[in-house]
């Protein structure tokens, strides 16, 4: 056995927990995270510019397009929780390194 297949087999501590690029959940997780990116881009945004930063009472939670205020609140938290969840998922994601190797130990 060679130095290099020693140092190759030690590399891939943990490897049984990695979620590898082809994993068909990560990949929806992936889609997932798309579209929560184009929301905070898009709707967050124009949420925050034109009507919380415009409403008479600071404090009062308005209403969007009829929607109770409770279900806004709600998908919010949602949305920060999936957020949080992409954080700490993504320590047991599998990366390219510089050399187009996929990488899949937790070191």
């Amino acid at each position: 056995v060679s130095e290099e297949e020693e140092k190759d087999a030690a590399s891939h501590w943990g490897s049984q927990f990695v979620i590898k690029e082809g994993n068909p959940y990560r990949q929806v997780w992936t889609v997932t995270v798309t579209f929560l990116l184009l929301y905070v881009g898009t709707w967050f945004l124009f949420q925050l510019s034109f009507i919380d930063l415009h409403r008479p009472d600071p404090l009062d939670t308005p209403t969007y397009l009829g929607v109770d205020p409770i279900l806004w609140q709600t998908w919010t938290a949602v949305v920060d929780g999936l957020f949080w969840i992409d954080l700490v998922a993504n320590f047991f994601f599998s990366y390219v390194d510089a050399n187009g190797r996929e990488v899949d130990n937790l070191k």
